[in-house]
C-alpha cells in the first residue's frame, strides 16, 4: 500500500510549549521522524488549542499503534483525517523535524492581523444618533483631514488605517473604521488588497458627472491643499465643496468648467506639479464592464477548505445568524473554531455548485444569500428627478454600488429604510438592475 500524509487534530489543554516539548521528546526518543515529519499548532494558543500532527501511514485516518497511547497523553484526538489545505487558515507556521532534534522553541503569536476582517460589517453596528448641522460639519472636517493624511502617506496596512481613524476621533469604538474604509472605496478615493490587509490611495482623477450645459467633474483619489489652490488659478474652473450625507466622508469637490477648453487649460496649469487624470464618465464605464451576479461570484477569492467538524456553524437566515449544521447548501455562514480562546469567526459564502468557500464585502455576500434564498430584490427609479432607490436591507455588492456613487460623487442618503442615489441615468439603472437580476420599478 502507498504511504500517504494526513493530519491528526488533537484538542489539547495547558501550555502550548509544554505539549510541543512532549511531542519533540517522543519523536526524538523513538526515532519517528519519518512517521511524524511535521506538526502545526493553532494560532494564539491559550488554555485550549488544536495541535495538528502530520502522520505518514498506509492506512489514512487510523492512528498507528506506535502513536495511539502517546496522542492520548497530548489531548483528545478527533476522529478522521484532515488535509494541509483544510487547516492553513487556522494554524501558524510548521514545526519541522529539525526543530524536533533540538527540542521545539515555539513563539506564540501576539497579534494575528488576519483575524480582524475589515470587510465584515455584520457585528460592527455602532450606536446611531442624529447629529446637529454643526456636528456634521465638524465631522466632515475630520474626514477631510483623514483623506489629506492618506494622500500624504500613500499606502499602508489596515491596522494603520484603524489607528489613524481613532486618532482623528472618527472611530472611538474600534469598529467604525470598517465602514469608513467602505465609504472611501465607494467614492473612488482608495483601493484595498483582496484580503483587506493593505490599502493605497488612488491617483488624482477627474470623474465626469455632467456634460451639459457645461462639463462638471468631481475629484476622486489623492488630494492636498496645494492641488486645490492650483485648480482655481486659471479662472476658468469654479470649485464647490459639498458635504456628504451625515458628514460621514470627505467633502465632494465639484469642478465646474466655464468653457469648453477649461479642462485642457486646467491640466496644462497643474500638469507640471500634479498628475490629473480625466477618467470621463466613470460610472458608465464601470457599469458596462461589470459582470452579472454569477460572474461576480466566480471572481470572488476562494479561502480553501474547512474541516467543518472543528467549527461551530451559524447560518444566515432572515437577516440573522442562527446556530445550525452545515449540510452543503449554498448560503452565508459564520464559522467559529470550536473551543477557541478568541471569539473570532469567519463570515463566508459557500457555493455548492463549485464547492468553494469565498470571501468578499459583507453587503455583497449578504446580497448573494438573498438571491440564493429567492428573495425578491427590488429597486425604484424616479425618472423625473433621476433618483434611484434601494432597500437598505438589500444593499448591493460594493463594486455595483460604486457605479451609483460615482454618478454624482455623493454617498447615498438613507431615509425610511431606503438608500437614495442622485444623478442616475435611466440607462445606468436598467443595466445595473439587469446584471443583478433585481426587479426594476419606474415612476415619473
Amino acid at each position: 500500500m502507498e504511504v500517504e500524509r494526513w493530519y491528526l487534530p488533537i484538542l489539547c489543554h495547558g501550555r502550548a510549549q509544554m505539549r510541543l516539548e512532549q511531542l519533540s521528546r517522543f519523536v526524538q526518543q523513538n526515532q519517528l521522524y519519518d512517521l511524524v515529519p511535521v506538526a502545526f499548532i493553532e494560532r494564539k494558543p491559550r488554555g485550549q488549542f488544536y495541535l495538528f500532527v502530520a502522520i505518514n501511514s498506509e492506512q489514512k485516518s487510523q492512528i498507528p499503534d506506535r502513536l495511539r497511547g502517546f496522542v492520548q497523553q497530548l489531548g483528545r484526538p478527533l476522529p478522521g483525517a484532515v488535509e494541509r489545505e483544510d487547516i492553513e487558515k487556522m494554524v501558524s507556521g510548521p514545526i519541522n523535524p529539525h526543530d524536533y532534534a533540538r527540542h521545539i522553541t515555539y513563539k506564540i503569536e501576539q497579534e494575528d492581523v488576519a483575524d480582524d476582517n475589515p470587510f465584515d460589517l455584520f457585528a460592527a453596528q455602532p450606536a446611531q444618533h442624529e447629529l446637529t448641522s454643526r456636528e456634521k460639519t465638524q465631522l466632515s472636517i475630520q474626514y477631510d483631514k483623514l483623506l489629506f493624511w492618506l494622500s500624504s502617506v500613500g499606502r499602508g496596512t489596515w491596522q494603520l488605517f484603524k489607528k489613524t481613524c481613532k486618532t482623528l476621533g472618527l472611530d472611538d469604538s474600534g469598529v467604525e473604521a470598517r465602514r469608513i474604509l467602505r465609504r472611501l472605496r465607494l467614492l473612488g478615493h482608495i483601493e484595498v488588497s483582496q484580503d483587506g490587509s493593505n490599502w493605497s490611495v488612488c491617483p488624482t482623477c477627474l470623474v465626469a458627472i455632467k456634460h451639459s450645459p457645461l462639463q462638471e467633474y468631481v475629484l476622486a483619489g489623492q488630494r492636498n491643499i496645494q492641488l486645490l489652490e492650483m485648480a482655481e488659478r486659471p479662472g476658468s474652473v469654479q470649485l464647490s465643496f459639498v458635504e456628504q450625507p451625515g458628514g460621514l466622508a470627505p467633502k465632494a469637490i465639484h469642478l465646474h468648467m466655464s468653457s469648453e477648453n477649461a479642462l485642457e487649460r486646467l491640466q496644462e496649469g497643474i500638469g507640471s506639479r500634479y498628475q490629473l487624470i480625466d477618467v470621463g464618465m466613470a460610472a458608465r464605464k464601470l457599469t458596462e464592464a461589470l459582470p452579472s451576479l454569477e460572474g461576480w461570484l466566480e471572481c470572488l477569492p476562494s479561502v480553501g477548505k474547512f474541516v467543518i467538524a472543528l467549527y461551530n456553524v451559524e447560518m444566515f437566515v432572515d437577516g440573522n445568524f442562527i446556530p445550525g449544521t452545515f449540510q452543503g447548501e449554498s448560503g452565508l455562514y459564520r464559522l467559529l473554531l470550536r473551543d477557541a480562546n478568541d471569539r473570532v469567526y469567519q463570515t463566508l459564502f459557500y457555493h455548492r455548485g463549485s464547492n468553494k468557500w469565498v470571501q468578499g464585502d459583507w453587503y455583497g455576500l449578504r446580497f448573494l444569500a438573498l438571491r440564493q434564498a429567492d428573495e425578491a430584490c427590488r429597486a425604484v427609479y424616479h425618472s423625473a428627478i433621476q433618483r434611484f432607490a434601494l432597500p437598505v436591507s438589500q444593499r448591493w455588492p460594493e463594486i455595483y454600488e460604486r457605479a451609483l456613487v460615482l454618478s454624482s460623487g455623493q454617498l447615498p442618503e438613507e431615509r425610511n429604510n431606503w438608500l437614495f442615489f442622485d444623478n442616475i441615468s435611466r440607462d445606468l439603472a436598467l443595466q445595473l438592475t439587469a446584471k443583478l437580476a433585481v426587479a426594476y420599478e419606474e415612476i415619473q
